[in-house]
């Protein structure tokens, strides 16, 4: 059902929908390295990389292996990782009712 929809959505739109979204969050509650799936769709899972307040106000810097995490998120799935379509950078706390001010810098993607 899922790759229908996602065939109809790419046909009529013209854009390559992702099929599977990782993404990497700064939650207060939960602990760094914590994986869960969006509530909202089977299709994003997230990883926890920061937790708490001790780091606010501060520049972080995180290197992620992009294929070993799409790999336990998704592996179960496929053998290999899918192209990677694009990157996005957003802050969200509208469940929350909270507000949230970030800065990013120097995203660079490497080789492996």
């Amino acid at each position: 059902m899922e790759r229908t929809q996602l065939g109809m959505v790419r046909a009529q739109t013209g854009d390559q929908i992702p099929a599977a979204t990782l993404c990497y969050a700064w939650d207060h509650l939960l602990a760094v390295g914590t994986r869960l799936p969006d509530v909202f769709s089977p299709r994003v899972r997230f990883v926890v990389v920061d937790s708490g307040e001790q780091k606010l106000g501060q520049w972080i810097t995180h290197e992620r292996d992009l294929a070993a995490d799409f790999m336990q998120a998704f592996g179960h799935e496929t053998d290999v990782m899918p192209p990677l379509i694009g990157i996005a950078v957003g802050a969200d706390s509208d469940n929350t009712g909270g507000k949230s001010l970030a800065y990013v810098g120097n995203v660079v993607l490497l080789p492996k």
